[in-house]
């Protein structure tokens, strides 16, 4: 590889502000490009396949797909050199002290991520990416084995939502309900509205099926959050929630909702 090839660059984070400082520290330092970014596991996955970078710099904690499981989904023959950004304390990721691939601590210190890509860029230059691969894997199943598993940690605990200039971390636990609006969704939280790019149905997938319920081919309801339900004149249900709007249930998930929420029988 040339000297002063320009090294691509993918970045997968679920947290915008997060994304933002990764591609400003790749960009402060010469000779990387980013050349795409991913919010989830299965959107960095298919972004790699389509066009392999050298390297991926990759959160460990997302929603979903996690990044050690995303790493192992990739295909062996054109995997990046990984940096995992993470959150956890230096005893979890002890595992990756071994030069082979490398981490950086959340939040994000440019000093210590350059340091990381030069060393990428050295295993790109030896060409030993298919060395540094196996040992990358071997890595991932130590540390998922320190880790252990936790199936909560599936779902969603927090969404970041863009309100004007600013991005804001919303709870899961906070959401009233949620409105599709074509390609995006409306979260409707304590009396303020946010739009999210993204599918009512995608959303769904990532929430936990035992807080949230379908109950209208466009609505989400949040069973957790105060609400009230009431009967229509041909025995069908609509929801009052916290904020005060009614949402009409749908009838093929009315037997859902008096299920889910244990409505007595009348």
């Amino acid at each position: 590889m040339p000297p002063d090839e320009i090294l691509r660059v993918v970045l997968v984070d679920d947290e915008p502000p997060a994304l933002d400082r990764l591609r400003d520290a790749v960009a402060a330092l010469p000779g990387f490009a980013v050349i795409g970014e991913a919010r989830d596991g299965r959107e960095a996955g298919a972004l790699i396949a389509a066009a392999p970078p050298h390297i991926a710099i990759v959160d460990i904690e997302m929603p979903g797909m996690n990044g050690l499981d995303l790493v192992r989904s990739l295909d062996l023959a054109t995997m990046p050199v990984v940096i995992f950004a993470t959150a956890y304390d230096h005893h979890a990721i002890s595992a990756f002290e071994v030069g082979a691939s490398d981490f950086v601590l959340k939040p994000i210190d440019y000093d210590r991520l350059h340091a990381a890509l030069r060393r990428a860029r050295v295993i790109c230059d030896s060409g030993r990416r298919g060395e540094a691969t196996a040992a990358l894997l071997r890595q991932i199943d130590t540390l998922k084995a320190q880790l252990g598993g936790d199936e909560d940690d599936a779902y969603l605990r927090d969404i970041w939502v863009q309100k004007r200039s600013e991005f804001r971390r919303i709870d899961v636990r906070d959401i009233d309900w949620l409105q599709s609006e074509r390609d995006f969704v409306r979260i409707f939280s304590r009396g303020e509205s946010y739009l999210l790019r993204e599918t009512l149905a995608g959303l769904e997938a990532r929430l936990d099926p035992a807080q949230f319920i379908r109950i209208h081919r466009g609505y989400i309801l949040n069973t957790m959050r105060p609400l009230t339900l009431h009967r229509t004149l041909r025995g069908g249900l609509s929801a009052r929630v916290a904020d005060g709007t009614t949402l009409a249930v749908g009838r093929t998930y009315v037997r859902a909702l008096r299920e889910r929420l244990h409505l007595p029988r009348t």
